[in-house]
């Protein structure tokens, strides 16, 4: 997310463009849009670049496996919460990755 802020920040106020790259390409997108005059967009190929540029946003399904989930529920509300937090609404419906983890 740092780089994403770095490049968002620039972009907002100069007319500049730029790529993001990131592992799943959504927190990037996610950190990137909230700053105005700037789109950032998952795109994978041509037809979800042409999409982006109307407005319309995609979002993989792609559960999250490092919080260990133990049923079918957890990946799908692990799925259900990363669509909430692109709608900017609060939601608990998983435990949050703090980067503690890794200690």
């Amino acid at each position: 997310p740092d780089f994403a802020h770095k490049l968002a920040r620039k972009i907002s106020t100069k007319k500049l463009s730029g790529v993001l790259i990131c592992g799943s390409g959504v927190g990037m997108s996610m950190v990137a849009n909230r700053y105005n005059n700037v789109r950032a967009a998952l795109c994978l190929d041509e037809n979800m670049a042409k999409l982006s540029g109307w407005g319309v946003t995609v979002i993989p399904a792609s559960p999250g496996f490092y919080n260990l989930p133990k049923t079918m529920e957890d990946l799908i509300d692990f799925v259900v919460s990363r669509i909430l937090d692109h709608l900017d609404r609060d939601n608990d419906l998983t435990k949050r990755w703090t980067g503690d983890e890794l200690k």
